[in-house]
């Protein structure tokens, strides 16, 4: 299963809608109804512990540009690992 999240009607993501695309990642809408806040990593935690919960997958790859975040919250990365999920998260630096 691969998913992006990200305000798809911005026009920064524009890049990344030929590439979600190729490689058959399904965009996952999160709307910037405010600066500063975190809906976004909500959204995509609420949806891997409901993955890890549903029992079918071995592991979490999270990939990240945001300079905030490591790509992905240390409490929710030991609770993965926990149910014996493995979890990589990588970050994409910006210049």
């Amino acid at each position: 299963m691969r998913r992006a999240y990200a305000d798809w009607t911005n026009d920064h993501t524009t890049q990344w809608k030929r590439l979600l695309n190729r490689h058959a990642i399904h965009p996952i809408q999160q709307f910037a109804y405010s600066t500063g806040k975190n809906a976004t990593d909500f959204a995509l935690v609420i949806d891997a512990m409901d993955l890890l919960y549903a029992g079918n997958l071995d592991g979490f790859v999270i990939v990240s540009s945001d300079s905030a975040s490591p790509g992905w919250p240390p409490g929710c990365a030991s609770r993965a690992r926990s149910s014996s999920a493995w979890v990589s998260a990588r970050r994409r630096r910006r210049s």
